[in-house]
């Protein structure tokens, strides 16, 4: 074999040296012998072509024609190693460094390559000083908008210049100044001095007048003027007219016939909103059908929810609802709800609710809360409520209890405290969003007493009262809860859904059995029978791709829910459990009302998916 031979160039010795562990001469007879040693070969002599065109330049600059860049902060540098490839990237950037400089003529020539050197051409021209300008007015909106740190490449770069003059602009129509005019103009002086100057013209300072709505709207003037965020006497704020046909459309009983209008007149705005009332309040039902055995026998058992909500009834914004739940006989509940915003042109409003609860043939459970609530914006509010809470036996089993001479799981008890909830909303449209989030975090403090049942006490043979002093009579009682409901556009045919839920009590004592969270179902752990588990800490993620129909239909493919919790339907080591749920479903829209379907299956402690008990739930919303 002959080999063609050359002399070793400076490219030729840095491959080596990079390369040399796949290099053939290199290695031992013996290792040669290896046969994986000369697919490493093979595998060199194919990347040598791409590698051996990586040549190495020393850059060099025309000493003629760029004699002051060696004083720049440049990324190239004189004298180093560069290829061309990376030297041809670095030159846009060169070319801003020197605009940044004053070398406002600065023209790039090319560049010459003659053996292992690389020389760049550049004429730079002449170097201005660069200066900025503006009035006492121009100099109080920079100041006030944070847009000072952003002025220095403004003399240089027209599209900083459009940025700041539209960001300058958006400031001051959204305080007060919507008629403002703002320019830029650039003016030389002395010669090599460039001054630019930004010119602010105000125009008249205009305060919201009123809002004026047609003569049968069903809404008061107090409770739009606070849900949209106009005040009267207020600077003018271009941001709150461009967010009203979202904030109107959030808005279950109200619509938007056409584009707001706003009329400037005397140095007010008037905004005219064409809105009309819709249907709002609401009946519907849910159906569960739920697949169970017994005794090696199939059955079906059927369970339902009933809602009727009444909405703006009286043109206050108020909200009116009742709801009723039935999972079996034994188990059912019964909830009134009431909410009335934006009290005498305020922002506080006044909510309460009460709740009845037949929880299976063990307690009647008593829940109510009332307080107040502040609409710190029209996306953040902040709820401040009292809470009492009572359970009571009325079917203790007092057989069992004779003989496990033990106190029962569920014990009578009593709960009073406050709680804080604040709760952020921003969605494209409430009833089937695109995109936006909803968040709500609450905090709940308070005391728990167990009352002594008297029942339990007059069994013989069995000192109850010192097993109920062993519980202590009050203890110190903390919940906390956390939920982030987020929507992304995809594909612009649909969003991704991604819900993280956290939720927690604590008791210094015990917590009983029947004051823990009762989870799962259609709306809580899809794939599982309805409120079937019981704990005192769960989180959950659920995460589901819908493909938007319409305006109010969707197609769920699939859903997921993934769930840790500690599982207190029977004593255990208190370990976190996990439960998944998996399905698809869909919400379509039609005269008659929405229509809800879904199918889930449930996996629980990784003992496989039970798609033979798979759940289905039909839904039915109607408004009126």
């Amino acid at each position: 074999m002959t080999w063609l031979r050359r002399p070793v160039s400076k490219s030729d010795q840095y491959i080596i040296e990079k390369f040399s562990f796949f290099f053939p001469i290199s290695r031992p007879v013996a290792f040669r012998n290896f046969p994986g040693f000369w697919m490493f070969g093979l595998l060199f002599w194919i990347i040598l072509p791409c590698v051996a065109h990586t040549q190495l330049y020393t850059l060099i600059y025309n000493p003629q024609e760029l004699s002051d860049v060696r004083t720049l902060n440049l990324s190239l540098k004189p004298g180093y190693l560069y290829d061309t490839v990376y030297i041809k990237k670095q030159i846009p950037e060169m070319r801003k460094r020197l605009m940044d400089e004053g070398y406002l003529y600065q023209q790039f020539k090319g560049l010459r390559i003659y053996g292992d050197t690389c020389e760049l051409s550049w004429n730079t021209g002449p170097q201005l000083h660069l200066s900025f300008q503006t009035d006492s007015f121009g100099q109080s909106v920079l100041e006030q908008s944070g847009l000072t740190s952003k002025l220095w490449n403004l003399s240089v770069d027209s599209a900083a210049r459009t940025v700041m003059s539209r960001s300058v602009g958006q400031y001051l129509s959204n305080n007060g100044f919507p008629l403002s005019k703002v320019y830029f103009t650039r003016s030389f002086t002395g010669g090599d001095s460039l001054v630019t100057r930004l010119h602010v013209i105000p125009g008249p300072f205009i305060v919201f007048n009123d809002l004026e709505l047609p003569e049968k709207a069903g809404i008061s003037k107090t409770y739009l003027r606070n849900m949209l965020g106009f005040q009267r006497e207020a600077p003018y704020n271009a941001s709150l007219v461009l967010d009203i046909e979202r904030k109107v459309n959030n808005l279950t009983f109200l619509k938007l016939t056409s584009p707001p209008k706003i009329s400037f007149l005397a140095e007010k705005a008037t905004v005219f909103l064409p809105i009309a009332d819709q249907k709002a309040s609401r009946f519907d039902f849910l159906i569960g059908v739920l697949p169970t055995v017994e005794d090696g026998i199939r059955k079906w058992n059927v369970n339902g929810e009933f809602l009727a909500d009444f909405v703006n009834k009286l043109g206050l914004g108020e909200r009116l609802g009742l709801q009723f739940k039935r999972l079996t006989l034994e188990d059912q509940f019964l909830k009134f709800n009431s909410s009335v915003p934006f009290i005498l042109s305020s922002p506080f409003g006044i909510n309460g609710d009460f709740e009845i609860r037949r929880n299976r043939n063990i307690s009647i459970d008593l829940t109510g809360n009332v307080g107040g609530s502040y609409f710190i914006n029209t996306q953040n509010q902040l709820k401040i409520f009292w809470t009492y809470k009572s359970s009571d036996l009325f079917n203790p089993d007092i057989e069992k209890i004779r003989a496990s001479g033990a106190l029962p799981k569920n014990l009578d008890l009593r709960f009073q405290g406050g709680s804080i909830e604040y709760s952020f909303s921003k969605l494209d449209y409430i009833f089937n969003p695109k995109q936006g989030i909803n968040l709500r975090i609450l905090t709940s403090l308070g005391n728990r007493s167990i009352v002594r049942n008297q029942q339990i006490l007059q069994i013989e043979g069995i000192d109850f009262e010192a097993k109920y002093d062993s519980l202590g009579r009050r203890n110190i009682q903390v919940v906390g809860e956390v939920e982030v409901d987020h929507y992304t556009p995809a594909f612009g045919i649909g969003t991704f859904r991604n819900r993280l839920l956290f939720s927690y009590k604590y008791n210094n004592g015990s917590v009983l059995q029947n004051e823990l969270y009762r989870i799962g179902g259609n709306k809580l752990l899809r794939g599982f029978d309805e409120l079937s588990f019981l704990t005192d800490l769960y989180m959950m993620y659920s995460g589901e791709f819908r493909l938007i129909l319409d305006r109010n239909s969707y197609l769920n493919l699939p859903f997921i829910d993934l769930a840790m919790m500690r599982n207190r339907n029977n004593a255990g080591t208190g370990q976190l459990v996990p439960a998944y749920g998996i399905g698809m479903g869909m919400n379509f829209a039609t005269k008659a009302g929405i229509f809800n379907i879904s199918f889930a299956a449930g996996n629980y402690d990784n003992r496989g998916f039970d798609f033979a008990n798979t759940k289905i739930h039909f839904g039915y919303l109607n408004l009126f």
